[in-house]
């Protein structure tokens, strides 16, 4: 009995030493952005300040530094470190389409968006047509759509109002 819980220990052990050493990449290995337009932000927060002024786009490939949580800190092809965050990340080096949708497939951003929604845009159509009350929700829906906000814009809000975020947990309120 003493043997065979000595051996289930083992490789226990041997199970989570294994599962640490692949949890995050070695350092100098290559990363590519899989997400569109990712700010490098300077620490562990979508509320920290942008690292330059231009985003990666997708595909773009970056050398891994450090991991915390779910942040990972990188070096650009053009040698600015900053943290970007792990779900942004293809583990990998690959060679991605900076297309939306892809090479193979020939959509709009527009069409994205909408069928992000739920919606074709036959069917967005069919609705605006059918539903006339639903048109003011519909141009509401468009400008929020197009409103983005500045990271340094948002971090400087948080200030300003003494909003809490704890940039070693992984993220701002």
């Amino acid at each position: 009995m003493r043997i065979k819980g000595r051996i289930a220990g083992v490789a226990l052990g041997l199970l989570l030493v294994a599962g640490v050493a692949v949890a995050a990449p070695r350092q100098g290995e290559t990363l590519t952005v899989k997400a569109l337009n990712v700010n490098l932000m300077s620490g562990k927060s979508l509320l920290s300040a942008r690292v330059g002024s231009s985003p990666l786009d997708r595909g773009a490939h970056v050398r891994f530094v450090e991991a915390s949580a779910d942040w990972y800190k990188v070096t650009t092809s053009d040698n600015r470190t900053g943290w970007l965050k792990k779900s942004a990340l293809e583990e990998r080096n690959v060679v991605l389409s900076k297309k939306i949708g892809g090479e193979g497939v020939q959509v709009s951003q527009h069409e994205v968006e909408t069928a992000g929604r739920g919606f074709t845009k036959e069917v967005e159509a069919e609705y605006k047509g059918s539903r006339s009350n639903l048109t003011p929700g519909y141009a509401a829906l468009d400008r929020i759509e197009k409103h983005t906000v500045d990271p340094q814009a948002a971090n400087g809000f948080a200030k300003e109002g003494e909003l809490a975020h704890d940039e070693s947990a992984g993220g701002g309120r």
